[in-house]
């Protein structure tokens, strides 16, 4: 039935070879055009190849299918989710599998806004970054961006015209002269997973299938798992499929850890059942390994039909695990032409659609219901009795109901109700309309920034643009600069329509007044109430000093505003000062370097001594009563003698004396000698 030119000269030899090798006698010898629809005749199974998009009915997929030939592939719907890249994933994200995280750009709104489109991604995702085509197969454009310039390039070269080989964006993404790069009207980017602190990181690919046994039960069959070498960056197609043995080790290096093994293939055979896969698959991941940790899989990309031949990864991971190819498609294509539960159910209940149904009468219009009656009741009567409530309620009901819809169709109400909805959208239009010519919606300029700029120069260069300024809130700020403006609205650099009025916030040039607290609450001690007074903008400096030994150290005894002195009275009746002024304090010390003058006048000379050297003075010279002087009385010291008078530590003090007692001195009380008591 499948007739056709013979095949072109430049392909016979080979395509002859190949026919004989693989093909059967009852197949045709040379290539021949078959439609599919032919196939059944002829295959009873189809092994295909082709990467396609299984859109429609004129897809391979769709059309062996519609014949009910078995296939190598997946089912429309299955292969329909693997086409789509980021759909594919954001399902399996949804059902709790470790994925990248993912970012999708259509072509349609990066030619709308390209520069925000690029901001977006850099923003959300970083770099580096891996890029995808939104429906690529087997690593089919994919690219490790490491720059703004790169992602540029890249997104000019996958959604370039036609006709056009990007030369420039070629150059930047440094792939080789005349590879091949794929054209798409969308794609993904994911950031690049990145080793963990304390973890090893290893890209694994692998490659699944499908077996049912007799009883319909499905399990699935691993390859050996294969890791990427370190170090490499996102390999291509060719390097990845094609040189697969140069580029990856298999079995990968944790695969003797029979745990760490077991893990992943768990993890991985989730999203394998979850997809419902019946046909070869692929998976590659990343794995984050931790040693007495379960390892963690990010599941990054699956395709089906995977290449099959000696340097694929594939074949590499058959020849690993001992599979011969031939068992192997044996196995493949057994499953796919073995039914499966689901297959069985569907073939018995066809016929079950050709049985006559039955209906229950009650349930039915009088046209529907037997002539015959039914003998079980042909005995009984229902003439006379009268109807159920429900009976009566469903009659009103169907009676309402005809004459609502009949109302609904009739011309009045379709000429009214067309006539609100006129009227309805016109008003609609004409108020947008009206809004849009009062509002001049679509002319705007850019605010400009006044913030930091006195407020006479503000007023000034808006009026210049048409603006107004409006101060509504001020406050004074010692440390700023009066008038100056410290926020707007609308904010800088934004689009608002000429006449818009711009609300500020500037600082005060008046100080406002503040009421001081009283010296008790911060204890009389000057650190606590400077603390006190930062908190309300005004400052405190030390005036003087001044020595008590009585009371604490930094002791506020008074404080000056202004020249005027404020004492605690006054603050516990209320007293205010403008923000920003300055307090002058006068504080207590107890430690000093001067002491009290000693009044040393009528004393004697070895009293004199003793209290000088008590207060840390020295006796300078004396005069008089020389060789008596332990018996002489002081009648005059230089300096001399004041009330309060205060003298530096160390100083000399002279002494001038006399062996009588000086005039106006009073006598010097006798000591009394005790005389000894009697015990007689």
């Amino acid at each position: 039935a499948c007739s056709s030119p013979a095949a072109p000269h430049q392909h016979a030899e080979s395509l002859d070879s190949f026919s004989k090798r693989y093909s059967s006698s009852a197949y045709p010898k040379r290539v021949e055009t078959c439609p599919v629809s032919s196939w059944p005749a002829i295959a009873s199974f189809v092994w295909s190849t082709i990467q396609e998009e299984p859109s429609g009915t004129n897809s391979l997929i769709a059309k062996l299918e519609t014949i009910g030939l078995p296939h190598n592939g997946a089912s429309r719907k299955v292969a329909h989710l693997f086409s789509d890249k980021y759909q594919l994933l954001q399902t399996l994200e949804r059902n709790n599998i470790a994925v990248p995280h993912q970012l999708k750009l259509d072509k349609s709104n990066y030619d709308h806004d390209a520069k925000g489109a690029l901001d977006r991604i850099e923003h959300q995702i970083g770099f580096p970054l891996v890029a995808r085509p939104l429906s690529g197969h087997y690593s089919s454009g994919v690219q490790l961006i490491n720059s703004r310039s790169e992602l540029q390039a890249y997104t000019r070269l996958l959604f370039r015209p036609a006709n056009e080989e990007g030369l420039e964006a070629r150059r930047m993404l440094r792939l080789p002269p005349g590879s091949l790069f794929p054209q798409s009207n969308a794609l993904i980017v994911s950031p690049q997973i990145t080793k963990k602190a304390g973890h090893k990181l290893a890209e694994i690919s692998t490659h699944v299938y499908c077996t049912t046994d007799k009883r319909g039960s499905v399990s699935y069959q691993w390859l050996p798992i294969s890791e990427v070498k370190p170090n490499s960056t996102v390999l291509r197609p060719n390097e990845k499929y094609e040189q697969a043995l140069k580029y990856s080790d298999t079995p990968a290096r944790f695969a003797s850890d029979e745990g760490i093994l077991w893990s992943i293939q768990q993890q991985l055979e989730k999203a394998v059942r979850l997809l419902d896969l019946k046909c070869p698959a692929n998976l590659d991941a990343f794995v984050h390994l931790q040693e007495g940790k379960a390892p963690e899989v990010y599941l990054f990309d699956l395709n089906l039909q995977p290449p099959f031949t000696r340097d694929t990864m594939m074949g590499i991971q058959l020849a690993a695990a001992g599979i011969n190819p031939a068992v192997f498609l044996e196995q493949v294509i057994t499953q796919g032409l073995r039914p499966s539960k689901t297959d069985n159910q569907n073939q018995l209940a066809e016929p079950k659609h050709s049985v006559q149904p039955t209906y229950n009468t009650s349930t039915m219009n009088e046209d529907t219901t037997p002539a015959t009656p039914d003998s079980s009741n042909s005995g009984r009567s229902n003439a006379g009795q009268p109807e159920s409530l429900q009976d009566r309620l469903m009659a009103k009901a169907k009676v309402y109901l005809n004459e609502t819809w009949q109302f609904l169709k009739s011309p009045v109400f379709l000429r009214n109700f067309a006539g609100i909805l006129l009227m309805v959208f016109g008003s609609i239009f004409i108020v947008r309309w009206s809004l849009k010519l009062y509002t001049r919606h679509g002319e705007s300029i850019q605010v400009p920034d006044y913030t930091g700029m006195d407020m006479r120069d503000a007023v000034r260069k808006a009026e210049k643009q048409n603006f107004k300024i409006v101060a509504i809130d001020s406050f004074f700020d010692s440390r700023k600069r009066p008038n100056t403006i410290y926020q707007q609205d609308p904010m800088p650099n934004q689009r608002a329509k000429e006449g818009r009025t711009i609300y500020v916030s500037k600082y005060r040039a008046q100080a406002d007044s503040v009421l001081l607290p009283t010296l008790m609450r911060a204890g009389y001690n000057f650190d606590q109430y400077r603390t006190k007074l930062r908190r309300i903008d005004v400052k405190a400096q030390i005036k003087d000093r001044i020595f008590d030994n009585k009371q604490e150290e930094n002791t506020v005894l008074h404080f000056f505003h202004n020249g005027l002195k404020v004492t605690d009275d006054m603050l516990r009746n209320g007293f205010k000062v403008p923000r920003g002024s300055t307090l002058e304090f006068v504080i207590t010390e107890r430690i000093t370097n001067q002491v009290a003058m000693p009044d040393l006048i009528c004393k004697r000379f070895d009293e004199a001594k003793f209290l000088l050297t008590s207060s840390n003075l020295v006796l300078g010279q004396t005069f008089g009563a020389e060789g008596v002087e332990s018996s002489a009385f002081v009648y005059q010291q230089q300096p001399e003698f004041t009330p309060g008078q205060m003298v530096i530590k160390g100083s000399s003090i002279d002494l001038y004396l006399k062996t009588t007692l000086p005039s106006g001195c009073p006598e010097p009380s006798d000591v009394l000698e005790e005389e000894p008591e009697d015990f007689n």
